[in-house]
């Protein structure tokens, strides 16, 4: 079974469809947890339409804590031997879950299968681009297979996976402990970076109608940039004081550190109390660099 878990805050207008969306799959041995984290709008109602009609939804509310905690509080009571997580304004296409779980099948070393994914601005779902700004060339997605180093390399320098485009073995938050509730933003690209480092196997897989979509609007989190800001200043603290990344990847969170922190000109208050030390110490490791930033300031 697939344990389809849907976090909500406020987005009832886009409920409906999302919650269609895991109805309408071909694949049918699935529950769906609804995490509402203590929405003010019709959010309730429309998934309680759908529990009327379908026994295999299910509704939680609860405090908002953030999406972190609203994942793991999905992940403590599901069921399933497959996680997929999908957020509230956010769709599959019809063959998503079979696809990936044939693939599992197929490919039995694997614990997170993933796929395509396709952006598109909100009420015009016909046109669909690779990349969320559509800025970027339609094959920027790395489609890779493996674990370890061969995946971290390329999750340290960019988040090539959506939340909703895998599907993972429980087996997989077993071990990883689910999401970071620290971080305020950009928390699913720390989970992603601890399964690589963690030597879970990643699979890509591509089949018909099996594509991850998601929607962009002005309520959409990647939109609001103080916070994703935010985001990017913990989860960077987080891997240079991670005692599983080896030393020169280290440095390189470190460079991306102090130049984040630059590009920001100094804002304490979107800083880790940690930040000006770091800072300082990045001045250690990259005298150079600091002293032509100085010099271009003149």
């Amino acid at each position: 079974m697939i344990s389809v878990i849907v976090t909500c805050y406020n987005y009832g207008h886009f409920l409906m469809e999302t919650l269609q969306s895991i109805k309408d799959q071909s694949f049918s041995d699935w529950e769906c947890i609804v995490v509402d984290s203590g929405s003010t709008d019709n959010s309730g109602d429309v998934v309680k339409q759908f529990e009327k009609s379908d026994k295999r939804f299910k509704y939680i509310f609860k405090a908002d804590e953030g999406v972190s905690a609203a994942r793991n509080a999905g992940l403590k009571i599901c069921k399933g031997e497959y996680i997929q997580f999908i957020d509230g304004d956010d769709q599959i296409e019809v063959n998503k879950l079979q696809s990936q779980v044939d693939a599992f099948s197929k490919n039995p070393k694997a614990d997170i299968i993933y796929g395509d994914v396709r952006f598109y601005d909100n009420g015009n779902k016909d046109v669909l681009r690779t990349s969320l700004k559509g800025d970027k060339p339609d094959n920027w997605m790395p489609r890779i297979s493996g674990s370890g180093d061969v995946v971290f390399q390329l999750l340290k320098r960019f988040n090539f996976l959506v939340t909703l485009s895998p599907l993972l073995k429980r087996s997989v938050i077993a071990k990883t402990g689910g999401f970071n509730e620290s971080i305020p933003a950009l928390e699913d690209w720390d989970f992603w970076q601890r399964c690589a480092l963690s030597n879970f196997y990643f699979h890509f897989n591509q089949s018909e109608n099996d594509l991850s979509l998601v929607r962009v609007h002005e309520a959409s989190l990647s939109k609001r940039r103080e916070l994703m800001l935010l985001g990017n200043f913990y989860l960077l603290r987080y891997r240079i004081n991670d005692s599983s990344v080896h030393i020169k990847d280290k440095l390189f969170f470190l460079f991306k550190y102090v130049e984040l922190f630059w590009d920001t000109a100094f804002s304490g208050n979107k800083l880790p109390r940690s930040g000006f030390i770091l800072f300082a110490l990045c001045a250690l490791f990259f005298p150079f660099w600091i002293l032509i930033k100085l010099y271009r300031l003149r």
